[in-house]
């Protein structure tokens, strides 16, 4: 019979190259991760203590100036709209009704003028036919009479021509003065500058929608464009109204030396007329017959300008039509333009409003981005351990 006891005794067992490195985190954490992780948490603290205020007291701000300024731009772009639907709708009707009348007009006109000329031509044929019968029985007279009357003849014929061609010499140089009255003049000059002043208004229209899509529509850069483009466009106008004029002279001139120049050349055939009797007699019989055909084209002719005169008017109402429905059309796009600029104002209110919120999330970034290994100690494989022990027995045999 026996029995035995004993004991066991763990203990930690590090190295030199262990202990240096528990030292080391230690030395780092005490020294190093912990103040600067105690810092930042401090110093994000105070700045947020700092901004906040200000941040949120120019978000409000922000939002209350954008919600004015979205509600203005609402209003007006409401205004606009509806007036430039109510003045198209006008405009429509208004057109509606002056195309009829003026279809009415034309057919009323087209009738008339037709049978005007109708009249003009019966009565030009008779007058035409009754001078041809008058300009034979003038010309045997003046056969006949030139025998006797040569002397005569040849002296009234040569004072008549001299005459004609004084008269046409002072007309010139009296139309060399003043030709055409000033209503034409200005009339040319004024037609000349429209279609620069519709490519004008076109440009102004396009550049300022341009700005009102990139937001900029009142903008000093918008007004600075706006001024430069007017300046250019009054350079444009002042040369088309210089060509216009220059050109308008031109026509004055031209017009007036041609009839100085008839005139001079009527007084050179006085010398070459009084060469013959027979001559003048057969020469002024054939201009009889030619102012007759003249007077039968000339009544055509200021028939048919009339009727061009009736066209061009109606051009010009429908042009000037055209016009006013441009401009109403740009009122309702200025309309629309404001109406999404509101739009616009209510969704940078809604980013305004979201600033405080940023604020404390960029701080709660610094709080809790800080790396949290850092300041947690490793000890991984740094222990170790031994273990010692004994027995002992006793007893006694049988």
């Amino acid at each position: 019979m026996g029995k035995s006891s004993g004991n066991q005794q763990t203990s930690v067992q590090m190295t030199p190259e262990q202990q240096e490195t528990l030292r080391i985190q230690n030395d780092a954490l005490r020294n190093t991760f912990l103040p600067a992780y105690q810092n930042t948490v401090n110093g994000a603290t105070n700045v947020y203590n700092q901004t906040a205020p200000n941040v949120n007291a120019a978000a409000q701000n922000a939002a209350a100036i954008t919600g004015s300024n979205a509600n203005m731009q609402r209003n007006a772009g409401q205004v606009g709209l509806n007036a430039g639907t109510l003045g198209q709708l006008g405009l429509a009707g208004q057109l509606q009704n002056t195309g009829q009348g003026m279809t009415a007009a034309g057919q009323g006109t087209a009738g008339n003028i037709a049978q005007d000329q109708n009249v003009v031509g019966n009565k030009l044929q008779t007058f035409g036919g009754a001078g041809a019968g008058n300009t034979a029985d003038y010309q045997q007279r003046v056969g006949q009479n030139l025998t006797g009357a040569g002397a005569n003849s040849l002296a009234n014929t040569t004072n008549y021509q001299q005459q004609i061609g004084q008269n046409f010499t002072n007309a010139g140089a009296t139309a060399l003065a003043g030709l055409f009255s000033p209503d034409y003049k200005n009339q040319q000059i004024q037609a000349s500058l429209q279609p620069a002043r519709e490519d004008i208004r076109e440009q102004l229209g396009g550049q300022n929608a341009m700005f009102g899509g990139a937001g900029g529509l009142g903008s000093s850069r918008m007004a600075l464009a706006n001024q430069n483009l007017s300046q250019l466009g009054q350079q444009r106008l002042q040369s088309a109204a210089a060509q216009t004029a220059a050109a308008v002279e031109a026509q004055r001139q031209n017009a007036a030396n041609t009839i100085l120049g008839t005139g001079q050349a009527a007084t050179q055939n006085a010398g070459n007329l009084a060469s013959t009797v027979l001559g003048a007699g057969q020469g002024a019989t054939q201009n009889a017959g030619n102012l007759y055909t003249s007077l039968l084209g000339g009544g055509q002719n200021a028939i048919g300008q009339a009727n061009t005169a009736a066209g061009n008017l109606m051009n010009y109402g429908q042009g000037a039509s055209g016009l006013s429905a441009g401009l109403y059309g740009n009122l309702a796009n200025q309309g629309t333009t404001n109406l999404n600029a509101a739009n616009q104002g209510v969704g940078a209110q809604l980013a305004y409003a979201g600033a405080p919120q940023d604020l404390f999330s960029k701080y709660a970034g610094i709080v809790f981005g800080t790396p949290q290994a850092s300041t947690t100690p490793n000890y991984a494989g740094t222990q170790g351990s031994t273990s010692s022990g004994g027995s002992k027995s006793s007893g006694f045999k049988l």
